[in-house]
């Protein structure tokens, strides 16, 4: 017999002992089979339910976050929407005509004034008007029996509109921007109404 031939009677005798083997084993494993069938039909069953119930869960879960996600994206529009608002109602107050703008002023530091013998900061852009603002905002402090005694202040404020008054280390903010963001808590609820419903 030459090398290869006895390879291939090696071969064929393994073969056979393993086909034995397997003969043996095949019969041990039905056994088994029979056995545990009905354990491995429960836990199959159990880890389907499971598998339905974790993907109905995240399924859950993510149509949630998405939601949610819907929302805050809704609410950041919404909240643009208003920002934009309130800078319309911004312009819209700084461009009124000289005569109202005055006015407007002038019912602001009247009404504001608590001494009566406050200074008046204006902006300087809105300096021409200065002594019509003190005019009108004394007539008002005479009308809630007030001493008129507001003045003009010499200093310019840093704001693009309204005023300030000042006496001593007090001072009273009633520029657009502060009047604007202390009107928001109030008209917020009511210009989204108007705005989204």
């Amino acid at each position: 017999m030459n090398g290869i031939e006895k390879i291939t009677a090696r071969i064929t005798s393994e073969a056979d002992e393993a086909a034995e083997v397997l003969a043996q084993a095949e019969q041990a494993a039905g056994e088994i089979r029979a056995e545990y069938k009905k354990k491995a039909d429960e836990a199959y069953a159990e880890r389907m339910s499971a598998g339905s119930t974790e993907i109905r869960l995240r399924s859950e879960r993510a149509e949630r976050a998405v939601k949610l996600q819907s929302r805050k994206d809704m609410l950041a529009l919404k909240q643009s929407i208003l920002e934009r608002a309130y800078d319309r109602a911004k312009e819209k107050l700084l461009a009124l005509p000289e005569e109202k703008y005055t006015a407007f002023l002038a019912s602001q530091a009247g009404h504001a004034a608590v001494t009566g013998h406050e200074r008046i900061v204006i902006n300087s852009q809105d300096r021409s008007m200065g002594e019509e603002i003190v005019r009108g905002a004394n007539a008002i402090l005479t009308e809630r029996g007030l001493p008129a005694g507001l003045t003009l202040s010499d200093e310019s404020g840093d704001f693009s509109g309204g005023l300030k008054l000042r006496e001593g280390s007090v001072e009273v903010n009633c520029t657009v921007d502060t009047l604007l963001a202390l009107s928001r808590n109030s008209l917020d609820a009511e210009i989204a109404a108007i705005l989204f419903d």
